[in-house]
């Protein structure tokens, strides 16, 4: 469908496209620049300060070329554009759900002359309104009964805990002797393929518990029998599935130089130790450590249900999505990728090295994620306000998503 209308000097087609997309082609001439010009210089040049001139006092073309006339032509377009983008909004009565994209196809202004007849902008505008959407049989969603289920920490799990809580609480003392299994080693080593040294596998006062499985395999066992200042050197074959692509399958030479040797002692289970994690007895803190495992357990039940549950809603859930809405997410996790990156102090473009990556396919690949945002987003808001469900923003999606799992687990 195509409209066309005027609105003093502004010539605006419209069109409505699929996927709730709508194309506006603009037209500004003579008037509507000359207001947008008028209103950014007023602005500008009440802070302009010439000698000789109280602010905003000075001659025109002193102020303008004070102000910079590239700058306020940049201004105008600006401000022509958003104040014509408002209009076309209100009158189309469009809803717009992300940033629209804005091309602008042909600028022509000039902030020193006075005669506006030859000033002319045209720009196109993509504006994505609120999709149009199905619910589907969203009660009708069954999850897998197994997903339920109760799941308990076990005897193993705790121990496995307590035997960390132990480690953490070790002793060491160096001594001069040979390598045992569960010491502690600090050593050099330089790994090389075929004669090339290879700086992922090179290090220095690198620390190994001998026994952790924590090096490549075979690593560790040929250090046994070693002591404090030997230089050796060993060969190794690296896993097939290595989780280095360029290491798998690969032969590499070992030198290595033992510089420490540490024998780790383990703390007694007693009430002393319980009482350095808060409890009084062994007992408690097995207890506390079962608890803890059960919760963590439960939520991650609860997650997995939930994950079941949304993707069941979704295959009932029919959306179209356009670009706009879905370039806007990519930008949105995009953002929070980076805040996350730099939350642990490296810059992202240390983080774009590290992966190998520009910015661009880090943008891409956040495709698929993102529409699956904007889907679960969607569908939680189309079922509270067919259930009625109210609350605070924050509140309704939480809300929704456990009315969902009730629906889906009540029988």
């Amino acid at each position: 469908m195509r409209k066309l209308y005027n609105k003093g000097i502004m010539h605006a087609k419209i069109t409505r496209k699929p996927k709730s997309l709508v194309l506006a082609e603009v037209t500004l001439t003579g008037d509507d620049l000359a207001k947008s010009f008028e209103e950014i210089f007023s602005r500008h040049n009440q802070k302009v300060e010439i000698k000789g001139f109280r602010p905003g006092k000075a001659p025109r073309m002193m102020s303008i070329e004070k102000i910079g006339a590239n700058f306020l032509s940049a201004e105008t377009m600006d401000k022509a554009i958003n104040d014509s983008f408002v209009n076309i909004i209100k009158k189309e009565k469009i809803n717009p759900v992300a940033r629209p994209k804005i091309s602008v196809k042909k600028w022509v202004f000039d902030s020193n002359n006075t005669n506006r007849e030859n000033d002319i902008l045209e720009y196109n505008l993509e504006i994505s309104e609120f999709p149009k959407m199905k619910l589907g049989e969203y009660k009708n969603i069954k999850i897998d009964p197994s997903l339920r289920a109760e799941i308990k920490a076990t005897h193993d799990e705790v121990e496995k805990i307590i035997d960390q809580l132990k480690k953490q609480q070790a002793t060491y003392t160096e001594v001069d002797r040979k390598i045992q299994n569960t010491d502690l080693v600090e050593l050099d080593y330089e790994g090389n393929v075929k004669g090339v040294v290879k700086e992922q596998m090179t290090s220095k006062n690198h620390p190994l518990t001998i026994g952790s499985k924590s090096f490549v395999p075979g690593f560790e066992e040929k250090l046994i029998g070693h002591k404090k200042d030997d230089e050796f050197e060993i060969d190794l074959t690296f896993p097939k599935d290595y989780y280095a692509q360029e290491f798998q399958a690969e032969k590499v030479k070992f030198k290595i130089k033992i510089n420490l040797v540490k024998e780790v002692k383990l703390p007694e289970l007693d009430n002393v130790f319980a009482g350095k994690f808060g409890h009084s007895s062994i007992a408690n803190l097995k207890k506390a450590i079962r608890e803890s495992l059960n919760k963590e357990k439960e939520d991650m039940k609860k997650q997995k249900i939930e994950s079941a549950v949304l993707e069941n809603a979704l295959k009932y859930f029919k959306v179209e999505l356009n670009d706009i809405i879905i370039e806007e997410e990519q930008r949105r996790s995009l953002e929070s990728l980076k805040n996350r990156v730099e939350k642990q102090g490296i810059k992202f473009e240390q983080y774009l090295t590290m992966m190998k990556k520009d910015e661009k396919i880090v943008f891409d690949e956040l495709k698929n994620q993102a529409i699956k945002n904007i889907e679960v987003g969607l569908l939680l808001g189309e079922i509270a306000r067919a259930e009625k469900i109210a609350g605070k923003p924050e509140e309704i999606a939480r809300k929704t998503l456990d009315f969902l799992v009730a629906e889906a687990t009540r029988k």
